[in-house]
């Protein structure tokens, strides 16, 4: 036996693919379990080989066995290769072929060209029978057979589904006499859907006026609603701006016609406080000042605004609001009310 074909072999059982410098490559493929319908026999998985002699570079894997097995450098273990395979190319040219282990049989054909026939007896462990998985015959059946077989196993099941058919059908019947059952076309109920969609939005909007505006040209950086009581002034609140407030009140025992009063007025705010001492105690401490005889106070829910001076024109409010501001620094956020009563 040849040196080189038992290092074949090894190789062999651990690579799908091993190259025999300047002869060609021999190439492992795994057949899966197959049956055969002229034999009727069932194969287990299988290794089969190829031979491929345009694969003839070296892939060094018969170079490292070769420099693993007898201790030798790379380089004259490639040597070794090379002897090896000029030896098995000679024997070959003489004899016609040569076996390579279980892997199959080398040839030279009558084109002077290489051949290969792979061989039953594989390697060790590239067969299934090597696990137990042996080949066994197994004929088919007729289709008579198979139709009994089936009519067999189908009636038990078919017994099973009729008894459950005459349980149920009783409860079926009284639900059934409960409800009635009609079929709808999904393209109606699509059809009913989008006209439901279009009559929405045909539907009016209407919006409602916003009864509340701001004047001499002041819009108030935060404001609060708050709600208007009988017999109380209400107001809101901002930084520096101007609102105006209006209640329409209707009592069914007495009707009042308005009074010139009733148009507006335009108070100077100058303070906020929510106790009638706070107030009593800022005017008392303004009562040198120059608007003192026109200073008052109107509740606005719980706070009490302090005015400097009251008008009943715009333009006579903000000319004196803006003196009133450039004469201190006290004064710098008064701001202007408008209020309707």
């Amino acid at each position: 036996m040849y040196r080189l074909v038992s290092h074949l072999d090894k190789l062999l059982a651990l690579h799908d693919c091993v190259i025999i410098p300047s002869l060609g490559a021999i190439i492992k493929e795994y057949v899966p379990a197959h049956y055969s319908d002229a034999e009727y026999m069932v194969y287990p998985m299988e290794e089969c080989f190829h031979f491929n002699g345009e694969l003839r570079e070296r892939d060094g894997l018969l170079d490292d066995l070769y420099a693993k097995s007898y201790h030798v450098s790379m380089r004259r273990a490639r040597n070794l290769v090379d002897t090896d395979v000029e030896e098995l190319r000679r024997d070959m040219i003489r004899l016609g072929g040569i076996l390579i282990g279980h892997v199959g049989r080398l040839m030279i054909g009558a084109d002077g060209k290489m051949d290969f026939q792979p061989e039953r007896n594989r390697l060790p462990l590239g067969y299934g029978e090597a696990y137990g998985l042996s080949t066994y015959t197994l004929p088919r059946l007729s289709e008579k057979t198979l139709t009994s077989l089936a009519i067999e196993e189908a009636k038990p099941l078919v017994e099973e589904l009729d008894a459950t058919t005459e349980k149920a059908d009783p409860l079926q019947q009284k639900s059934d006499a409960k409800y009635l059952h009609f079929r709808v076309s999904r393209r109606v109920v699509g059809w009913a859907a989008a006209a439901a969609v279009l009559l929405v939005c045909l539907l009016p909007v209407t919006t409602h006026p916003v009864q509340e505006y701001f004047s001499a040209s002041f819009v108030p950086t935060e404001t609060q609603q708050t709600s208007i009581f009988p017999g109380e002034k209400t107001l809101q609140q901002g930084e520096i701006s101007t609102e105006t407030t209006c209640k329409e009140e209707n009592s069914q025992a007495e009707s009042e016609e308005l009074s010139p009063s009733s148009l507006g007025d335009y108070y100077v705010i100058i303070g906020s406080f929510r106790t009638e001492a706070k107030v009593n105690e800022y005017l008392e401490a303004h009562r040198d000042s120059a608007f003192a005889a026109s200073m008052g106070a109107v509740k606005k829910g719980k706070n009490r605004l302090i005015y400097a001076k009251r008008f009943t024109s715009s333009d006579e409010a903000e000319s004196y609001l803006a003196t009133l501001r450039k004469s201190g620094t006290e004064y710098s956020e008064a701001w202007l009310l408008h209020y309707c009563e």
